[in-house]
């Protein structure tokens, strides 16, 4: 063993430690580029380290992705975590978070991304119009890369069981504010190396409609291998999907899982043999 034969102490590689000022003040650097994320929870973030990982692979690739899922399942926990672990790697460098629960018109949406971008003292109501409003967001996001984090998209979107029931005037109204916050949100995407994390209990209408799907649901398999490369690009849509991950030992040889890393629509786990399988059978959809 090399340990045996060392003749002298290993190069001591830290001589000193940071100041307290300056721990300090790496702190409130750190905190000035999180934005107004969501404080981290008391008991960490365990356990969801794959969904973290399928959201980056598909954000290099897309500009947006779409957390769906039901209420309490921590979409917005996911997504908070996601921006905090890009801007402390350097992969992005800051984030703005809003949520349009407390923010439901597209000034308000502004006005919140403009105080974490610009400046406090970023005011959509000191500029003549919303045009000239957004110019000096669009001048931040393009000088530096940043994650926007727009959160409880649920809260604009009129749930398909209450259109019938709503009033026309008030429909028009609610959709009208949609677009509006829709278009924001597609405008400042575009800037720059700006990307985009959305989090809501129902599909957004366009343009991010994608092809997004319920948890829990199996995508269809195309039928011909020749859709393989088009049916991969349509499952990075998704967003982040849990994969099972159960030893192949406990699993028979015909089980099946999603391989989100290799653009074949299917592949056999237990022998990656590298080829788009046939259908898997019934039942062994993983989720």
């Amino acid at each position: 063993m090399p340990v045996l034969f060392q003749e002298k102490d290993d190069p001591q590689l830290f001589k000193m430690a940071p100041a307290k000022q300056t721990v300090a003040d790496f702190q409130k650097q750190l905190a000035a580029r999180l934005g107004e994320l969501p404080q981290e929870p008391e008991t960490g973030f365990v356990g969801r380290s794959r969904e973290l990982l399928a959201l980056q692979r598909l954000l290099r690739t897309e500009r947006y992705a779409v957390v769906r899922g039901q209420g309490g399942e921590g979409k917005t926990a996911l997504a908070a975590e996601f921006a905090r672990w890009l801007v402390r790697s350097q992969q992005m460098r800051r984030a703005a978070f809003v949520s349009v629960e407390t923010h439901g018109h597209v000034q308000a949406v502004l006005d919140a991304l403009g105080r974490q971008l610009v400046g406090k003292d970023y005011s959509v109501a000191t500029f003549p119009d919303l045009e000239q409003a957004i110019l000096p967001v669009e001048r931040a996001l393009v000088e530096q890369p940043t994650l926007l984090v727009v959160d409880n998209m649920e809260s604009v979107l009129l749930p398909p069981f209450l259109a019938e029931d709503t009033p026309e005037a008030l429909n028009e109204d609610l959709r009208r504010e949609l677009d509006a916050i829709l278009k924001l949100c597609a405008r400042l995407n575009g800037q720059g190396d700006t990307r985009l994390v959305f989090t809501s209990r129902e599909a957004l209408p366009a343009p991010f409609a994608g092809r997004a799907e319920p948890a829990g649901t199996a995508p269809t398999r195309p039928r011909g291998r020749g859709e393989a490369g088009r049916a991969g690009a349509e499952r990075r849509r998704w967003g982040c999907r849990r994969v099972q991950a159960t030893p192949p030992a406990r699993r028979s040889s015909n089980s099946w899982t999603r391989c989100m890393a290799t653009p074949a629509p299917w592949r056999c786990w237990p022998r990656h043999c590298g080829r788009a399988a046939s259908r898997p059978p019934a039942n062994r959809w993983s989720s």
